[in-house]
């Protein structure tokens, strides 16, 4: 008998195993085939307390191919065009009530499409339940990863297209109890570039560590089975 109350009282105190990860916590990729393809959505992350939005382009137009930029076609990514100074590129996630989360770094390809007028220069900017918490210029990029022209020459895709920003020092946590919501924005900050002038972008990942906690109801019927489980078994 003593046993079995000892078990139930560990049953109580520990009644679902809380679900960890490190690493991508949500992915954006556009390749044809995938989940998502032909579209803004994102791949299935399979964390039930971080969901990610579906990518939206401000102000701008885009399109998509049936290549990953990853595999160095040109053709790869969505590619944005007829970009101003207010316009950008929005990604994001939101945390659950049950989420203990922390994002360490954004990363994207980025590259040169197609144009005659290159962008050589992006920002990274970060908004937390619609309030930012950048600075302006904190996080700028300076890439020079090949230019193709009006007729199409030339590879945008290199080693720079592989962007990462290290975040941490921002502090992009989710504490258990509280939702909320991540917003990563590019901008295009080159003072050369013209309205005509595109970008592909491609494979956005938010990176970081989850802890799905559970909610204190689902802890205590959790904790209700596994006494009713072990009074049947004693029985």
């Amino acid at each position: 008998m003593k046993k079995t109350l000892l078990l139930v009282a560990l049953c109580a105190a520990f009644p679902a195993a809380a679900f960890a990860q490190t690493g991508v916590l949500a992915h954006w990729d556009f390749k044809d085939g995938w989940t998502g393809s032909s579209s803004l959505k994102p791949e299935d992350n399979g964390i039930d307390c971080v969901t990610p939005h579906n990518v939206y382009p401000e102000g701008l137009g885009y399109s998509w191919s049936t290549n990953d930029s990853e595999d160095n076609s040109r053709y790869g990514a969505n590619c944005f065009g007829s970009w101003s100074a207010d316009d950008c590129v929005i990604f994001g996630v939101d945390f659950a009530n049950e989420a203990v989360a922390n994002v360490s770094a954004i990363n994207f390809d980025v590259g040169n499409y197609g144009e005659s007028n290159p962008i050589n220069q992006i920002a990274l900017r970060i908004w937390k339940n619609g309030t930012e918490i950048t600075t302006s210029g904190q996080f700028v990029k300076n890439f020079d990863n090949g230019t193709s022209t009006g007729t199409w020459t030339g590879n945008p895709w290199t080693a720079s297209s592989d962007t990462t920003f290290d975040v941490s020092s921002l502090g992009i946590n989710s504490a258990a109890g509280s939702s909320d919501s991540y917003e990563f924005a590019i901008f295009v900050t080159d003072t050369d570039y013209q309205s005509n002038a595109r970008i592909a972008l491609d494979n956005f990942r938010v990176i970081g560590h989850v802890t799905c906690v559970p909610e204190p109801s689902s802890a205590a019927l959790m904790g209700l089975a596994g006494m009713a489980l072990l009074i049947r078994r004693k029985r």
